[in-house]
Protein backbone atom coordinates (compact mmCIF):
# COMPACT_ATOMS: atom_id res chain seq x y z
CA UNK A 1 0.00 0.00 0.00
CA UNK A 2 1.56 3.16 -0.94
CA UNK A 3 1.84 5.93 1.77
CA UNK A 4 2.81 9.48 1.69
CA UNK A 5 3.78 12.12 4.02
CA UNK A 6 2.46 16.12 4.61
CA UNK A 7 5.37 18.27 5.37
CA UNK A 8 3.01 19.37 8.31
CA UNK A 9 3.43 15.54 9.57
CA UNK A 10 7.05 15.39 8.72
CA UNK A 11 7.63 18.58 10.53
CA UNK A 12 5.49 17.44 13.61
CA UNK A 13 7.62 14.55 13.96
CA UNK A 14 10.84 16.29 13.82
CA UNK A 15 9.80 18.44 16.97
CA UNK A 16 8.39 15.39 18.30
CA UNK A 17 12.25 13.48 17.81
CA UNK A 18 14.25 16.68 18.91
CA UNK A 19 11.69 17.25 22.12
CA UNK A 20 11.95 13.04 23.30
CA UNK A 21 16.16 13.18 22.23
CA UNK A 22 17.37 16.15 23.16
CA UNK A 23 18.26 19.26 20.51
CA UNK A 24 22.05 17.90 20.97
CA UNK A 25 21.68 14.53 21.12
CA UNK A 26 22.62 12.15 17.89
CA UNK A 27 20.86 8.71 17.92
CA UNK A 28 21.53 5.83 16.10
CA UNK A 29 19.62 5.51 12.95
CA UNK A 30 16.95 2.92 13.32
CA UNK A 31 17.00 2.43 9.48
CA UNK A 32 19.34 1.18 6.57
CA UNK A 33 19.41 1.76 2.63
CA UNK A 34 20.88 -1.43 1.89
CA UNK A 35 19.94 -1.55 -2.23
CA UNK A 36 19.22 0.13 -5.47
CA UNK A 37 18.28 -0.28 -8.70
CA UNK A 38 17.05 2.08 -11.09
CA UNK A 39 14.79 1.18 -14.94
CA UNK A 40 12.81 2.60 -17.48
CA UNK A 41 9.40 1.02 -18.16
CA UNK A 42 7.40 2.60 -21.59
CA UNK A 43 6.02 5.74 -19.34
CA UNK A 44 7.90 5.99 -16.39
CA UNK A 45 11.81 6.40 -15.30
CA UNK A 46 11.82 4.22 -11.71
CA UNK A 47 14.38 4.35 -9.03
CA UNK A 48 13.17 1.63 -6.36
CA UNK A 49 15.62 1.97 -3.26
CA UNK A 50 15.29 -1.15 -0.46
CA UNK A 51 15.53 -0.55 3.26
CA UNK A 52 15.69 -2.48 6.67
CA UNK A 53 13.92 -2.94 8.60
CA UNK A 54 11.59 -1.24 6.75
CA UNK A 55 10.73 2.45 5.19
CA UNK A 56 11.83 5.07 6.68
CA UNK A 57 9.65 8.47 7.53
CA UNK A 58 10.69 10.42 4.22
CA UNK A 59 10.11 13.65 2.73
CA UNK A 60 10.93 15.87 -0.90
CA UNK A 61 11.35 18.81 -2.04
CA UNK A 62 12.60 20.70 -5.33
CA UNK A 63 16.29 22.20 -4.28
CA UNK A 64 15.52 26.14 -5.31
CA UNK A 65 16.49 27.25 -8.64
CA UNK A 66 18.14 24.04 -9.66
CA UNK A 67 16.05 21.10 -11.06
CA UNK A 68 17.32 18.71 -8.73
CA UNK A 69 14.61 16.51 -6.83
CA UNK A 70 15.70 15.84 -3.15
CA UNK A 71 14.18 13.01 -0.59
CA UNK A 72 15.08 13.16 2.44
CA UNK A 73 15.25 9.91 4.66
CA UNK A 74 15.01 10.04 8.68
CA UNK A 75 17.21 8.03 11.09
CA UNK A 76 18.89 6.10 8.13
CA UNK A 77 21.80 5.23 6.91
CA UNK A 78 22.98 4.64 3.76
CA UNK A 79 24.67 1.12 2.98
CA UNK A 80 28.10 1.49 0.91
CA UNK A 81 27.38 0.88 -2.07
CA UNK A 82 24.08 1.05 -1.64
CA UNK A 83 23.34 3.74 -4.12
CA UNK A 84 25.85 3.74 -6.88
CA UNK A 85 27.04 7.42 -7.87
CA UNK A 86 25.90 6.87 -11.29
CA UNK A 87 23.69 4.48 -11.98
CA UNK A 88 22.44 3.34 -15.05
CA UNK A 89 19.14 5.67 -15.66
CA UNK A 90 20.07 6.56 -19.20
CA UNK A 91 16.07 7.79 -19.78
CA UNK A 92 15.19 11.64 -19.73
CA UNK A 93 14.57 13.14 -17.74
CA UNK A 94 16.51 11.40 -15.06
CA UNK A 95 20.53 11.60 -15.34
CA UNK A 96 22.05 11.24 -12.02
CA UNK A 97 21.37 10.12 -8.28
CA UNK A 98 23.64 11.04 -5.58
CA UNK A 99 23.76 10.00 -1.85
CA UNK A 100 23.97 12.23 1.77
CA UNK A 101 24.77 10.74 4.61
CA UNK A 102 24.54 13.08 7.52
CA UNK A 103 24.55 12.28 11.29
CA UNK A 104 21.23 10.78 11.66
CA UNK A 105 19.37 11.52 8.29
CA UNK A 106 20.56 10.91 4.95
CA UNK A 107 19.23 12.06 1.78
CA UNK A 108 18.87 11.36 -2.09
CA UNK A 109 19.60 14.39 -4.61
CA UNK A 110 18.05 13.28 -8.29
CA UNK A 111 19.55 15.49 -10.95
CA UNK A 112 16.93 15.92 -13.74
CA UNK A 113 16.53 17.59 -17.17
CA UNK A 114 13.82 20.16 -15.82
CA UNK A 115 11.68 20.37 -13.00
CA UNK A 116 9.48 17.12 -13.42
CA UNK A 117 6.31 15.71 -12.38
CA UNK A 118 6.98 13.20 -9.90
CA UNK A 119 5.59 10.21 -7.66
CA UNK A 120 7.33 8.81 -4.79
CA UNK A 121 5.71 6.03 -3.06
CA UNK A 122 6.30 3.61 -0.18
CA UNK A 123 5.61 -0.49 -0.72
CA UNK A 124 6.54 -3.14 1.68
CA UNK A 125 10.44 -2.34 2.48
CA UNK A 126 10.75 -0.17 -1.20
CA UNK A 127 10.75 3.36 -2.01
CA UNK A 128 9.85 4.24 -5.44
CA UNK A 129 10.45 7.24 -6.66
CA UNK A 130 9.18 7.63 -10.68
CA UNK A 131 9.63 10.29 -13.60
CA UNK A 132 7.50 10.32 -16.65
CA UNK A 133 10.22 9.30 -20.16
CA UNK A 134 7.43 11.03 -22.15
CA UNK A 135 6.85 14.26 -21.29
CA UNK A 136 7.77 17.49 -23.82
CA UNK A 137 8.69 19.90 -21.59
CA UNK A 138 8.45 23.94 -21.72
CA UNK A 139 8.27 26.56 -19.76
CA UNK A 140 8.21 30.19 -20.51
CA UNK A 141 9.06 32.83 -17.79
CA UNK A 142 9.14 36.60 -18.11
CA UNK A 143 12.98 38.58 -17.08
CA UNK A 144 12.05 41.93 -17.47
CA UNK A 145 11.44 44.78 -20.11
CA UNK A 146 9.23 42.55 -22.13
CA UNK A 147 12.33 39.40 -22.41
CA UNK A 148 11.89 36.65 -21.84
CA UNK A 149 13.59 33.15 -20.29
CA UNK A 150 11.82 29.84 -22.20
CA UNK A 151 12.67 26.40 -21.73
CA UNK A 152 12.33 23.16 -24.04
CA UNK A 153 13.38 19.87 -23.43
CA UNK A 154 12.66 16.39 -25.11
CA UNK A 155 14.81 13.63 -26.76
CA UNK A 156 16.28 14.04 -30.23
CA UNK A 157 17.83 10.53 -31.70
CA UNK A 158 17.85 9.16 -28.32
CA UNK A 159 19.54 12.16 -26.74
CA UNK A 160 17.88 14.10 -23.94
CA UNK A 161 18.19 17.26 -24.70
CA UNK A 162 17.39 20.78 -22.45
CA UNK A 163 16.93 24.28 -24.52
CA UNK A 164 17.27 27.23 -22.55
CA UNK A 165 17.47 30.61 -24.56
CA UNK A 166 16.37 34.51 -23.48
CA UNK A 167 14.65 36.35 -26.12
CA UNK A 168 14.98 40.16 -26.34
CA UNK A 169 12.57 42.05 -28.21
CA UNK A 170 13.77 44.95 -30.10
CA UNK A 171 12.68 47.57 -27.56
CA UNK A 172 14.93 45.98 -24.89
CA UNK A 173 18.21 45.43 -27.25
CA UNK A 174 19.67 48.41 -25.70
CA UNK A 175 20.03 46.09 -22.49
CA UNK A 176 22.10 43.84 -23.97
CA UNK A 177 26.37 44.74 -23.11
CA UNK A 178 29.33 42.87 -23.25
CA UNK A 179 31.65 42.04 -20.21
CA UNK A 180 34.94 40.68 -20.10
CA UNK A 181 36.12 39.22 -16.56
CA UNK A 182 39.47 41.67 -16.35
CA UNK A 183 37.23 44.86 -17.10
CA UNK A 184 35.71 43.76 -13.44
CA UNK A 185 39.14 42.93 -12.01
CA UNK A 186 42.70 43.45 -13.36
CA UNK A 187 44.19 40.72 -11.57
CA UNK A 188 41.88 37.75 -13.36
CA UNK A 189 41.69 36.67 -16.95
CA UNK A 190 38.22 34.53 -16.56
CA UNK A 191 35.73 35.06 -14.14
CA UNK A 192 32.43 32.89 -12.59
CA UNK A 193 29.90 34.17 -14.82
CA UNK A 194 27.44 34.14 -11.54
CA UNK A 195 30.24 36.83 -10.30
CA UNK A 196 30.00 38.73 -13.38
CA UNK A 197 25.83 38.85 -12.63
CA UNK A 198 26.25 40.02 -9.10
CA UNK A 199 29.21 42.92 -9.51
CA UNK A 200 27.32 43.94 -13.00
CA UNK A 201 23.39 43.42 -11.44
CA UNK A 202 22.92 41.86 -14.56
CA UNK A 203 19.61 39.94 -15.08
CA UNK A 204 21.22 36.98 -17.08
CA UNK A 205 24.05 36.38 -18.83
CA UNK A 206 25.21 33.32 -21.31
CA UNK A 207 29.03 32.77 -22.37
CA UNK A 208 30.34 34.32 -25.61
CA UNK A 209 33.57 34.38 -27.28
CA UNK A 210 36.08 31.59 -27.38
CA UNK A 211 39.28 31.95 -25.27
CA UNK A 212 42.42 29.76 -24.79
CA UNK A 213 43.77 27.61 -21.62
CA UNK A 214 45.85 30.75 -20.80
CA UNK A 215 42.23 32.97 -19.87
CA UNK A 216 43.11 34.98 -23.05
CA UNK A 217 40.24 36.03 -25.82
CA UNK A 218 40.69 34.21 -29.33
CA UNK A 219 37.66 36.03 -30.34
CA UNK A 220 37.02 39.84 -31.15
CA UNK A 221 36.04 41.40 -27.63
CA UNK A 222 34.80 45.17 -27.46
CA UNK A 223 33.82 46.62 -24.29
CA UNK A 224 31.67 50.09 -23.75
CA UNK A 225 33.62 50.87 -27.12
CA UNK A 226 36.73 49.84 -26.07
CA UNK A 227 38.61 46.97 -27.84
CA UNK A 228 39.38 44.44 -25.25
CA UNK A 229 41.13 42.63 -28.18
CA UNK A 230 41.24 42.22 -32.00
CA UNK A 231 40.84 38.35 -32.11
CA UNK A 232 43.07 36.46 -33.85
CA UNK A 233 40.12 35.53 -36.30
CA UNK A 234 38.54 38.63 -37.24
CA UNK A 235 37.72 37.81 -40.42
CA UNK A 236 35.09 34.86 -38.96
CA UNK A 237 31.40 36.31 -37.89
CA UNK A 238 30.91 38.73 -34.88
CA UNK A 239 28.11 39.82 -33.00
CA UNK A 240 27.69 44.05 -32.73
CA UNK A 241 26.10 46.03 -30.67
CA UNK A 242 25.39 49.67 -31.68
CA UNK A 243 25.38 52.81 -30.25
CA UNK A 244 21.83 53.50 -31.28
CA UNK A 245 20.77 50.35 -29.67
CA UNK A 246 20.50 48.01 -32.72
CA UNK A 247 22.23 44.66 -32.95
CA UNK A 248 24.11 43.28 -36.00
CA UNK A 249 25.24 39.69 -36.87
CA UNK A 250 27.77 38.78 -39.49
CA UNK A 251 31.39 39.54 -41.19
CA UNK A 252 32.64 42.94 -40.79
CA UNK A 253 36.09 44.15 -41.22
CA UNK A 254 38.61 44.79 -38.14
CA UNK A 255 41.30 47.57 -38.69
CA UNK A 256 43.18 47.87 -35.33
CA UNK A 257 45.56 50.58 -36.62
CA UNK A 258 48.24 53.31 -35.32
CA UNK A 259 48.33 56.58 -37.29
CA UNK A 260 51.49 58.75 -37.45
CA UNK A 261 52.10 61.74 -39.44
CA UNK A 262 49.85 61.09 -41.81
CA UNK A 263 50.91 57.81 -41.89
CA UNK A 264 48.82 54.35 -41.16
CA UNK A 265 50.91 51.93 -39.42
CA UNK A 266 48.77 48.51 -39.06
CA UNK A 267 48.88 46.41 -36.42
CA UNK A 268 48.54 42.79 -35.78
CA UNK A 269 46.55 42.74 -32.65
CA UNK A 270 45.48 44.22 -29.47
CA UNK A 271 45.89 42.36 -26.17
CA UNK A 272 46.88 39.65 -27.99
CA UNK A 273 50.04 37.38 -28.74
CA UNK A 274 53.20 38.24 -30.08
CA UNK A 275 54.37 36.62 -32.72
CA UNK A 276 57.32 37.25 -35.00
CA UNK A 277 56.51 40.01 -37.58
CA UNK A 278 53.61 41.28 -35.47
CA UNK A 279 53.04 44.47 -34.00
CA UNK A 280 50.53 44.57 -30.68
CA UNK A 281 49.00 47.16 -28.87
CA UNK A 282 48.43 46.54 -24.66
CA UNK A 283 45.40 48.23 -23.35
CA UNK A 284 44.92 49.08 -19.49
CA UNK A 285 42.99 46.64 -19.36
CA UNK A 286 45.72 43.75 -19.65
CA UNK A 287 48.14 42.46 -17.16
CA UNK A 288 51.45 44.53 -17.71
CA UNK A 289 53.48 41.66 -16.37
CA UNK A 290 51.97 38.86 -19.05
CA UNK A 291 53.47 41.44 -21.97
CA UNK A 292 55.93 39.97 -23.83
CA UNK A 293 59.15 41.12 -23.21
CA UNK A 294 61.06 39.44 -26.83
CA UNK A 295 60.71 42.65 -28.76
CA UNK A 296 60.87 46.22 -28.95
CA UNK A 297 58.76 47.95 -26.40
CA UNK A 298 57.30 51.73 -26.30
CA UNK A 299 54.60 53.52 -24.28
CA UNK A 300 52.19 55.41 -25.66
CA UNK A 301 51.20 58.36 -23.91
CA UNK A 302 49.15 61.54 -24.33
CA UNK A 303 49.89 60.79 -28.32
CA UNK A 304 53.51 60.46 -27.62
CA UNK A 305 55.67 57.07 -28.27
CA UNK A 306 58.42 56.81 -25.97
CA UNK A 307 60.98 53.28 -26.18
CA UNK A 308 60.92 51.77 -23.44
CA UNK A 309 63.20 48.69 -20.97
CA UNK A 310 62.65 47.40 -17.62
CA UNK A 311 59.53 46.41 -15.91
CA UNK A 312 56.33 48.26 -16.91
CA UNK A 313 53.84 49.46 -14.31
CA UNK A 314 50.48 49.42 -14.99
CA UNK A 315 48.33 51.87 -17.16
CA UNK A 316 46.24 54.28 -15.40
CA UNK A 317 44.36 55.89 -18.56
CA UNK A 318 42.02 53.50 -21.46
CA UNK A 319 44.35 56.62 -23.79
CA UNK A 320 47.74 54.98 -22.98
CA UNK A 321 49.18 51.82 -24.26
CA UNK A 322 52.18 49.52 -24.36
CA UNK A 323 53.17 49.01 -27.93
CA UNK A 324 55.57 46.01 -28.33
CA UNK A 325 56.77 44.92 -32.11
CA UNK A 326 58.55 41.62 -32.76
CA UNK A 327 60.43 43.09 -36.10
CA UNK A 328 64.15 43.02 -37.22
CA UNK A 329 65.38 46.53 -36.11
CA UNK A 330 65.70 47.31 -39.93
CA UNK A 331 61.63 46.81 -40.68
CA UNK A 332 60.29 47.59 -37.24
CA UNK A 333 57.86 50.56 -38.08
CA UNK A 334 58.22 52.49 -35.07
CA UNK A 335 62.05 53.12 -35.33
CA UNK A 336 62.04 56.15 -37.01
CA UNK A 337 59.61 57.93 -36.10
CA UNK A 338 60.62 61.51 -35.02
CA UNK A 339 60.83 62.31 -31.55
CA UNK A 340 57.36 64.33 -31.09
CA UNK A 341 55.50 62.91 -33.67
CA UNK A 342 51.60 62.55 -32.52
CA UNK A 343 50.52 58.84 -32.59
CA UNK A 344 47.13 57.74 -31.92
CA UNK A 345 46.02 53.89 -31.85
CA UNK A 346 42.51 53.78 -33.53
CA UNK A 347 40.46 50.57 -33.97
CA UNK A 348 37.55 50.02 -36.45
CA UNK A 349 34.88 48.06 -37.41
CA UNK A 350 33.45 48.67 -41.09
CA UNK A 351 31.04 47.09 -42.94
CA UNK A 352 31.88 44.46 -45.37
CA UNK A 353 29.93 45.60 -48.61
CA UNK A 354 29.81 49.41 -48.25
CA UNK A 355 33.06 50.00 -46.25
CA UNK A 356 31.10 52.34 -43.78
CA UNK A 357 32.42 53.03 -40.58
CA UNK A 358 29.78 51.25 -37.90
CA UNK A 359 29.48 53.44 -34.63
CA UNK A 360 29.65 50.08 -32.01
CA UNK A 361 29.47 49.99 -28.61
CA UNK A 362 30.07 45.99 -28.12
CA UNK A 363 31.47 43.31 -29.67
CA UNK A 364 31.95 39.51 -29.43
CA UNK A 365 33.61 37.00 -32.45
CA UNK A 366 32.15 33.13 -32.61
CA UNK A 367 32.22 30.63 -35.42
CA UNK A 368 31.02 29.51 -37.65
CA UNK A 369 27.92 31.34 -39.38
CA UNK A 370 24.69 28.95 -39.04
CA UNK A 371 21.98 31.20 -40.63
CA UNK A 372 22.07 33.39 -43.49
CA UNK A 373 19.09 34.77 -45.14
CA UNK A 374 16.76 32.54 -42.98
CA UNK A 375 18.22 29.46 -44.29
CA UNK A 376 20.98 27.00 -42.84
CA UNK A 377 24.60 28.00 -43.66
CA UNK A 378 26.91 26.52 -41.83
CA UNK A 379 30.39 27.82 -42.88
CA UNK A 380 32.75 25.66 -41.15
CA UNK A 381 35.09 25.09 -43.87
CA UNK A 382 35.60 28.83 -44.44
CA UNK A 383 35.89 29.75 -40.56
CA UNK A 384 38.58 26.87 -40.49
CA UNK A 385 36.54 25.39 -37.25
CA UNK A 386 38.47 22.73 -35.74
CA UNK A 387 37.22 19.27 -35.90
CA UNK A 388 35.91 18.78 -32.68
CA UNK A 389 33.88 21.80 -32.53
CA UNK A 390 32.67 21.00 -36.38
CA UNK A 391 31.49 16.93 -36.40
CA UNK A 392 30.97 16.13 -32.63
CA UNK A 393 27.18 16.57 -30.71
CA UNK A 394 28.29 19.17 -28.51
CA UNK A 395 26.64 21.60 -25.70
CA UNK A 396 26.21 24.76 -27.51
CA UNK A 397 25.83 28.50 -27.28
CA UNK A 398 24.83 30.64 -30.26
CA UNK A 399 23.27 33.87 -31.38
CA UNK A 400 20.30 34.82 -33.65
CA UNK A 401 18.53 37.52 -35.18
CA UNK A 402 14.69 36.71 -35.88
CA UNK A 403 12.53 38.50 -38.61
CA UNK A 404 11.05 41.08 -36.28
CA UNK A 405 14.55 41.72 -34.98
CA UNK A 406 14.04 39.92 -31.75
CA UNK A 407 17.83 38.71 -30.66
CA UNK A 408 17.78 35.00 -28.98
CA UNK A 409 20.50 33.60 -27.08
CA UNK A 410 21.00 30.11 -26.97
CA UNK A 411 21.84 27.51 -24.97
CA UNK A 412 21.63 23.61 -25.45
CA UNK A 413 22.86 20.74 -23.64
CA UNK A 414 22.52 17.27 -23.39
CA UNK A 415 21.16 15.90 -20.00
CA UNK A 416 24.02 13.37 -18.49
CA UNK A 417 27.24 13.11 -19.62
CA UNK A 418 29.21 15.95 -17.70
CA UNK A 419 27.25 18.35 -19.57
CA UNK A 420 29.48 18.94 -22.79
CA UNK A 421 27.42 16.70 -25.24
CA UNK A 422 24.55 18.26 -27.21
CA UNK A 423 23.66 19.09 -30.76
CA UNK A 424 26.13 19.04 -34.20
CA UNK A 425 26.01 22.45 -36.00
CA UNK A 426 23.65 21.61 -38.57
CA UNK A 427 21.40 20.31 -35.67
CA UNK A 428 21.59 23.63 -34.10
CA UNK A 429 21.23 25.26 -37.27
CA UNK A 430 17.93 23.79 -38.29
CA UNK A 431 16.66 24.69 -34.94
CA UNK A 432 17.21 28.00 -35.05
CA UNK A 433 15.76 28.66 -38.65
CA UNK A 434 12.80 26.66 -37.25
CA UNK A 435 12.34 29.57 -34.73
CA UNK A 436 12.31 31.79 -37.24
CA UNK A 437 16.29 33.27 -37.50
CA UNK A 438 17.27 34.99 -40.11
CA UNK A 439 20.78 35.50 -39.01
CA UNK A 440 22.81 33.53 -36.61
CA UNK A 441 25.92 32.24 -35.54
CA UNK A 442 27.99 30.03 -33.45
CA UNK A 443 29.92 30.88 -29.83
CA UNK A 444 31.87 29.12 -27.54
CA UNK A 445 30.43 25.86 -26.62
CA UNK A 446 31.38 22.46 -24.77
CA UNK A 447 32.26 23.13 -21.47
CA UNK A 448 31.61 26.76 -22.13
CA UNK A 449 27.94 26.69 -22.60
CA UNK A 450 26.49 29.07 -19.69
CA UNK A 451 23.67 30.63 -18.86
CA UNK A 452 22.56 32.27 -15.33
CA UNK A 453 19.96 34.31 -14.29
CA UNK A 454 20.29 36.58 -11.43
CA UNK A 455 23.22 34.71 -9.76
CA UNK A 456 21.97 31.41 -10.32
CA UNK A 457 23.53 28.90 -13.12
CA UNK A 458 20.51 27.36 -14.96
CA UNK A 459 23.00 25.43 -17.80
CA UNK A 460 25.36 23.49 -16.42
CA UNK A 461 23.30 22.36 -13.66
CA UNK A 462 25.50 19.91 -12.24
CA UNK A 463 28.95 19.77 -11.43
CA UNK A 464 31.57 23.22 -11.49
CA UNK A 465 30.99 25.54 -14.08
CA UNK A 466 33.73 26.99 -16.26
CA UNK A 467 35.26 30.25 -15.26
CA UNK A 468 34.78 32.23 -18.59
CA UNK A 469 37.23 35.51 -20.22
CA UNK A 470 33.39 37.14 -21.69
CA UNK A 471 29.79 37.13 -21.39
CA UNK A 472 26.89 39.05 -23.17
CA UNK A 473 24.78 40.29 -19.76
CA UNK A 474 20.96 41.24 -20.18
CA UNK A 475 21.11 44.58 -17.93
CA UNK A 476 17.89 45.70 -16.07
Amino acid sequence: MFKFFSAAALAAFLWLNSFCTGAHAQAKPKFELVSSSAYATEEWVVAKFDFEPAVPEYSWRFENGQPRFIVTLLSTAIKDKAVLASPEVKQFPLWKISPYQGAENASLTFVLGYDSEHLVAASGKSLYVKFPRNVVYSRKIEIGSGAVWKTEAYAVSSRPLRYDWLEIPPSALSNLRVQSANSLDKSVRTMDIREMTRRTGAIAAVNAGFFNSQGHAVSTVVENGLFMTAGRYPSRPMMLFMRDGGVKIGRFTVRPELISGGKLIPLSGINSNLTDGATVVYNWVFPPEEIPSDGFLYALSGGRLTPLSGVLSELSSPSDYYIVTKIIPEANPLRDLPKDTFVEVRSRIYDRSSGQLLEVLGAVGGAPMLVSGGAVNVTSDEDRVQDDIRKNARARTAAAITGDGTVLLVTICEVRDGFYKGLKLEELASWLARRGAVTAFNLDGGGSTQLAVSDTIVIPYAGTPRKLNNAILFMP
